[in-house]
This record gives C-alpha cells, structure tokens and sequence, in this order.
C-alpha cells in the first residue's frame, strides 16, 4: 500500500509511536524492525475488508483499524467484527474512549453485534475503557520468545518423522482434532453470546 496520501503518513506516525507495540520484546529485531513489523501487520488488515477510522478529541488524534469478519460471520450465523487496533497520539482515557465510540458506531451502521478487541495487558486505560464500553474477558494469549543464541536447548527425543501433509492424513488429523478439542475451553467456549453447538466444527474446518 502506498504512504503518499495524508491518512497513510498520518497512520505510520502513530503506529510508529506506539507504546504497546506487540513486537516490542522481540529482543532479536531492531527498533525500527519492531515498528515496521505492526505497521505490515496494520496494512495486511486493511486489505481483509478493514478500515481506517480517524478522531479528533480535544486536539489530539487518534485512529482505529476496523474490520468486517466475514468467515466467522458466516460460520457462527452472527456478524462479527473486530476492532484490530487502536492508535492515540496521548495515551488518555478521553481520547481511547472517543476511539472506541466511533469503531462502535461503525459496526452499528453496517449492524455488526459482535466485536472481538485484543488488548495489550499492560494497557490498562485501553482496558478499562473497553470494560466501560461492555467488553468481557474470554480469553488470554501467551508469547514465547526462542532465542538461539540466549537459550540453551535441551535435545529432545524424536517420537516421529516430519513430513509434509498428504491428503491420505486428514481423516486421522481429524480425529486428533476431535479428541484435543472436545473439552477446550477456548475463547468461542467462553462466549456466553454465541452458539457451543458444532463447536468442534471451527477446528475441523
């Protein structure tokens, strides 16, 4: 996507400026490789169905990156989307609650019910306006960093050959599948809004 157009310099700067940036503890890339890893990450989801919404509150700017989620839309019968993203020039409640005011009332025009938000836990003024604005908890994700050259890696014994999937594997992969997942309490579990039947079908499909 090209930055020449005022919303994409604008958009980059913010980005760039971000203190929550997910790669951050990437101890093995750079700052600037850091940065420019959210801002491909930003850009891949403007070009899945998202959208850039821009505020202005009290003379500070901010942005949210919005998107129709059209799989999951289809697959649990309910219109889904996500706020991917949300980008404040000052990190104040103010300003996080106007962002997330106009992402909400671009979801109610296009009659979107379902909005998923992922949230950084070390944001706590995104998190508590998230809460005032009706978002539940329903799930957690760790990451875990491997390091070649700060962790020592214990061998490991070799159980099974790796080799690529061949269509022959899917009814075995299938009933792994089943037996992994059919107690998982995974974040579509914990969603008292939507449907636990044909749960084990998200992960088979």
């Amino acid at each position: 996507m090209s930055l020449k157009s005022p919303k994409d310099i604008e958009l980059k700067e913010l980005i760039y400026h971000y203190p929550f940036n997910p790669y951050r503890r990437y101890l093995l890339l750079k700052k600037e490789q850091k940065k420019q890893a959210l801002y491909l990450k930003i850009m891949s989801f403007l070009e899945k169905e998202g959208e850039v919404l821009k505020v202005s509150h009290q003379g500070k700017k901010g942005l949210a990156i919005v998107r129709k989620l059209s799989w999951d839309s289809n697959f649990f019968n309910v219109p889904m989307g996500a706020i991917e993203a949300i980008f404040s020039e000052k990190n104040e409640e103010s300003l996080i609650s106007a962002i997330f005011d106009k992402a909400l009332s671009w979801f109610k025009e296009r009659g979107i019910k379902h909005i998923t938000f992922k949230v950084d836990t070390t944001d706590t003024k995104a998190i508590l306006t998230s809460q005032k604005k009706s978002f539940y908890l329903v799930d957690t994700l760790c990451t875990y960093l491997y390091a070649k050259n700060y962790t020592e890696a214990k061998p490991i014994k070799q159980f099974f050959e790796l080799r690529p999937f061949q269509p022959k594997d899917l009814e075995a992969i299938l009933k792994i599948v089943e037996y992994a997942f059919k107690e998982h309490r995974n974040r579509f579990m914990n969603d008292p809004y939507l449907s636990k039947t044909g749960m084990l079908e998200l992960y088979k499909a």
